[in-house]
């Protein structure tokens, strides 16, 4: 057997300014996302814009807090979108409740739901507990 790396694929159109995009969707309950903690508003969707680019690779390096009262009844959507088109490229979508804490990987899929090759997010996951004194 031998290996040998496959060649990078062009796409046709490149995302050249990405920044991500964090949405929850409560099924029960309330939640929120927000840059700092305690929250200042009820807002479900947080924008992250990147810190650094280096050949097909983007750093992100500001925190987000997903804030929610039923974990397992909550969805969030991470998503890549294009600042110079003004549209979504990518996203995933996870139960909050099932998401363990340590660094996790989210492999994004392209608008049709398929999964894109070579195509990750790297993420912190850690857990607290918020006093509820903006309801």
């Amino acid at each position: 057997l031998s290996y040998s790396a496959l060649p990078r694929r062009k796409h046709k159109e490149e995302v050249h300014e990405p920044f991500l995009s964090f949405e929850l969707y409560s099924i029960g309950g309330f939640s929120c996302v927000c840059p700092v903690l305690p929250p200042s508003t009820s807002s479900t969707k947080c924008l992250v814009r990147a810190t650094a680019f280096s050949e097909g690779e983007v750093h992100y390096e500001q925190e987000v807090h997903c804030v929610a009262a039923e974990r397992m009844e909550t969805v969030l959507r991470v998503s890549v979108n294009d600042h110079d088109r003004e549209e979504e490229v990518a996203y995933d979508t996870a139960v909050l409740g099932t998401l363990r804490e340590g660094y996790r990987v989210f492999h994004m899929r392209n608008m049709k739901g398929t999964r894109i090759d070579s195509c990750f997010l790297l993420v912190h996951i850690s857990f607290g507990t918020q006093v509820n004194a903006w309801v």
